[in-house]
């Protein structure tokens, strides 16, 4: 009989030593665990020896990740690897069971309401409101965000150019194809000019033209230094 080593018992380590685990891995692990804590400042992202435990479940497991600003980091994995446990850690939706986490230096677990004033968060499932439209939306969290009323026009327009997005901004939110949803929710992530973007599944039910689009859009991002 074969037990997985996810629904082990707890251990008090919070985390399971993967015997085959990847050299890049373990390289990325050791330098993340030999940093000081000066050394979160130079880094947009540390995840030091994250872990998430729903009861006994293991979903992920003493994750380290450092990401320097300007870099574009993918999180690969089949369903159920943990990946959107890990962004629902990183927005404080679920807390991190154990280690620990900082954003532009910021400690994640101790002033998460500093953490959200530089992040943005395009989650794997559309947050939006159906009888709003697009424009509206992009109002509603733009306001939310802190940005001037007086520059909404602007940005949006920017937003809705760059999405290509502009012919269904006064579209309802429940008449959006899946991909212009999609769109609509990568645009609220990057309102209010974050230094770190979140964005799970972004492209998900666009076409290749679309997707081809915002992944140039997202270049531009990260060369803004995001």
């Amino acid at each position: 009989e074969i037990l997985c080593p996810r629904f082990l018992k707890r251990p008090t380590n919070f985390g399971i030593v993967a015997e085959d685990e990847d050299v890049d891995v373990k390289n990325e692990k050791d330098k993340v665990n030999s940093m000081e804590a000066s050394d979160y400042n130079d880094y947009s992202l540390v995840l030091k020896n994250v872990s998430k435990y729903y009861k006994d479940f293991l979903a992920v497991n003493q994750l380290c990740i450092g990401i320097k600003p300007g870099e574009c980091f993918g999180l690969l994995g089949v369903n159920g690897a943990g990946k959107t446990s890990t962004f629902k850690m990183l927005t404080g939706d679920n807390k991190i069971s154990n280690g620990e986490a900082y954003v532009n230096g910021i400690n994640l677990k101790m002033k998460m309401k500093d953490v959200h004033k530089v992040t943005g968060y395009c989650p794997q499932f559309d947050a939006l409101i159906d009888d709003l439209t697009g424009r509206e939306t992009l109002v509603l969290f733009a306001l939310s965000r802190g940005i001037p009323e007086a520059k909404l026009k602007e940005v949006i327009a920017k937003l809705a150019n760059d999405f290509n997005f502009t012919k269904h901004l006064d579209k309802q939110v429940k008449a959006l194809s899946g991909g212009n949803k999609r769109k609509l929710s990568t645009a609220v992530a990057l309102l209010g000019n974050p230094k770190v973007i979140y964005l799970d599944e972004m492209s998900t039910g666009m076409d290749v033209a679309s997707k081809r689009n915002i992944w140039d859009v997202m270049c531009k991002v990260r060369k803004a230094g995001k």
